[in-house]
């Protein structure tokens, strides 16, 4: 309150001191007359003498009258007074007050100061500066249209309060070091770029105050210090921080809701408190040498979604990114040693965040309201010390070394945790190998295989000791029929591993799918005996219903078991859940002689679903089947096809409205005759078809040759189909003639 009383009374004041400066003075009783005249050239100016031992004067209005001058104005450097030489040093106060009919003002080299009011109401097309000028006194151009552009110049050391206040300036630039003068270009409404040049220390409290329209800054002060003028400038835009620039000053540009973008100079090291808070900033990126950074930079950014620490930050500090409500990403420095209070108080969106080794201390709230929080990843090998108690959300978890779990079950609060390590372990029974050939990379490289309980996994990443469960000849044997209890742990005696994935599985009724897998391989349940998935509920990836997997939001079938409902007659109606939106690739092996129900939400469906009939809600939206395929509503994308399509159709045909089929759609197709009524060939992919096969391909008349360009479709045989009635048509008129 104290704070805005403040504010309230320099307004009056400004108010009161513009009405004072615009009242019509008595030049009898304020102003001295002019001492004399003198002509340069064509121009004649009055004169008064400032000071008669050094010869000096300054430029000033005619006697009582305003609007003294007109037309094109040059003030020398000197002028000649009944034998003397006098030195024009200044512009007096009120000397070109009200003058609108002013072409041009040249300043001689000689003048360092405006005086007050000295051109406040003029109307000139022009007013040329020198690089002399030490100071512009109150007032000066108040209400002037003289200036679209000006720049104050290293030489000037002060502009008087309301210098500028309602003139016509356009751009500014400001290269002064230590300007002095509040409110010195105060509500200029025309006012859209300012330029803060490299040797700019300071700037005087309210200097652009009321200049709403400010929409573009280019900043190159190398040693600002003090406080940021272009806060709570709700226009501004663009922002433009020069190479050199090492420090950006306090509330840099807070509360500018506008500003989406910032690049940052890569030689920067420090950023003031709450430079950035409250703005529009969207994405951010800190390079490695910004050591020092203040509190609250990106309070209340409520449109930042990533930002990327630097490598030289120790400290997050007090209420750094509180508030940021759709941070989603962020870049933790590998040399963290400290998060202090609230530093991610309500960062709503977080889905995880990761401790380095490095780090010491949490703060008090420091992660309070993160509600999207998934899990803790914390790489220490003892936890960090922490003021009162960590943020968790429901399900959440935090994920440690496992060979560290006993720091962090004997330490205060980490303790009462539940840790996704298997400290009962399952041990490594026997080793093997496998060669592999990486597409990608065009070599075969050596797996190495750990079996276990009638189980292989494979290493995926022997950094951070991770596994995925595979098939091997040991569990593909026909007699190993049993529920597998995948374990989110195993050993070999010197390292502690942690099971994320399922690569594939062998024969098996049953399988448990622990917490700790996050990936799960297209159709790596799809063995003809499984009958039932189980999923941890603490997994934060999947879940299962009545035995199905599903994504954790029930948005994706993921695999339904080909053996459940084994005893229910196969011909019933498989009905799926109202939140389903996706079918996964090859989610239904082995149930070719089911139908499957598909609700009105479902927007795809992947090939390879061995089922017999699809039947799809009437008020789906997004899909169609025709003859066995599923499509858009559109008939343009062709995404899945029946068991009874793939296997007893010998003769297939694409509508003319087909644009695009999805890979693997037809690959186990064992027709050999496709009729595409296309005329450009739609997008497939080598999947699509088997290629190895020799499929008739018709195309329509005039269009072979697209198809024959194209990679795919010209691996068929390809034909053109038969002349219709129309070319038949043509032949009659020819004869005609």
């Amino acid at each position: 309150m104290k704070n805005k009383n403040i504010l309230l009374l320099c307004r009056i004041k400004a108010a009161v001191v513009l009405c004072m400066m615009l009242i019509p003075f008595n030049m009898s009783a304020q102003y001295q007359y002019f001492d004399f005249t003198y002509k340069n050239g064509k121009s004649k100016c009055y004169y008064k003498i400032t000071d008669k031992t050094n010869l000096s004067v300054e430029v000033c209005a005619k006697n009582k009258e305003y609007g003294s001058y007109k037309g094109n104005v040059i003030i020398p450097d000197t002028v000649r007074f009944r034998g003397k030489t006098y030195t024009v040093c200044g512009i007096g106060d009120s000397a070109f007050f009200g003058c609108d009919k002013i072409d041009t003002v040249q300043l001689s080299e000689s003048i360092t100061y405006i005086g007050k009011n000295a051109f406040s109401l003029v109307n000139a097309k022009a007013i040329v500066f020198n690089n002399s000028l030490q100071e512009i006194k109150d007032g000066a151009f108040v209400n002037s249209n003289a200036l679209s552009s000006f720049t104050v110049t290293q030489s000037m050391r002060k502009i008087g309060d309301y210098a500028f206040e309602n003139s016509n300036l356009n751009a500014l630039t400001i290269n002064s070091p230590n300007l002095e003068g509040m409110y010195s270009f105060n509500n200029i409404a025309t006012l859209n770029t300012v330029t803060i040049g490299e040797n700019v220390q300071t700037l005087p409290d309210g200097v652009f105050m009321g200049c709403n329209n400010i929409n573009s800054v280019y900043f190159f002060a190398e040693e600002f210090s003090g406080f940021s003028p272009f806060e709570n400038c709700t226009t501004l835009t663009d922002v433009h921080i020069g190479d050199k620039v090492g420090y950006l000053p306090e509330n840099f540009v807070r509360n500018c809701p506008n500003v989406h973008d910032i690049i940052l100079p890569q030689g920067l090291y420090s950023i003031g408190a709450h430079a950035f808070a409250q703005s529009g900033l969207e994405n951010i990126v800190l390079y490695g040498n910004i050591a020092q950074m203040g509190t609250g930079i990106f309070l209340d950014c409520k449109q930042l979604v990533s930002a990327e620490l630097p490598s030289a930050l120790t400290v997050i500090v007090d209420n750094m990114f509180e508030g940021c409500e759709n941070l989603s990403e962020i870049v933790i420095p590998e040399n963290l040693t400290e998060i202090d209070t609230a530093a991610f108080m309500n960062c709503k969106s977080l889905p995880a965040f990761i401790f380095p080794a490095t780090l010491d201390f949490i703060g008090k709230n420091a992660f309070d309201g993160c509600v999207s929080l998934e899990k803790y990843i914390s790489q220490g090998e003892n936890p960090p010390q922490l003021d009162g108690e960590l943020f968790l959300p429901e399900n959440a978890f935090v994920e440690i070394d496992c060979k560290a779990i006993l720091n962090y079950t004997n330490a205060p609060f980490w303790d009462n945790l539940v840790y996704p390590c298997d400290m009962n372990g399952v041990t490594v029974q026997s080793t093997s190998q496998r060669e592999v050939f990486d597409g990608k990379r065009n070599q075969v490289f050596t797996e190495r295989i750990l079996n276990t309980d009638g189980l292989s996994y494979i290493i995926t990443d022997d950094r951070h000791k991770t596994l995925a469960v595979t098939a091997s000849a040991t569990n593909y044997r026909d007699d190993i029929m049993r529920n597998i209890e995948i374990p989110s742990q195993i050993t070999d005696g010197d390292n502690i591993y942690t099971v994320t994935a399922i690569e594939s599985l062998g024969p098996c009724s049953s399988v448990f799918i622990p917490q700790t897998v996050v990936t799960i391989d297209t159709m790596a349940l799809s063995g003809m005996d499984l009958g039932e998935i189980t999923v941890d509920e603490r997994n934060q990836r999947y879940c299962s219903i009545d035995g199905v997997l599903y994504s954790k939001d029930k948005k994706v079938l993921i695999a339904y078991p080909p053996a459940k409902d084994i005893n229910v007659a196969q011909t019933d109606v498989i009905s799926l859940p109202q939140s389903v939106e996706e079918i996964r690739y090859g989610a239904f092996a082995k149930k070719e002689k089911s139908v499957l129900s598909i609700g009105s939400n479902v927007k795809l469906i992947g090939a390879s679903q061995d089922v017999n009939r699809f039947e799809i809600s009437a008020d789906n939206p997004y899909l169609t089947v025709i003859n066995g395929i599923v499509m858009t509503k559109d008939s343009s994308r062709i995404m899945s096809a029946t068991f009874a399509t793939m296997h007893y159709t010998s003769t297939l045909t694409i509508d003319s409205k087909v644009k695009y089929i999805d890979d693997n759609v037809f690959r186990d197709w064992m027709g050999d005759t496709l009729i595409v009524k296309t005329v450009t060939p739609p997008e497939i992919f080598q999947k699509t078809f088997n290629l190895n096969k020799n499929i008739v391909c018709i195309v329509p008349k005039g269009s072979l040759n697209a198809y024959k360009q194209n990679a795919f479709f010209k691996q068929m045989n390809l034909q053109e189909e038969s002349a219709s009635k129309t070319v038949q048509k043509k032949k009659g008129n020819s004869s005609k003639r």
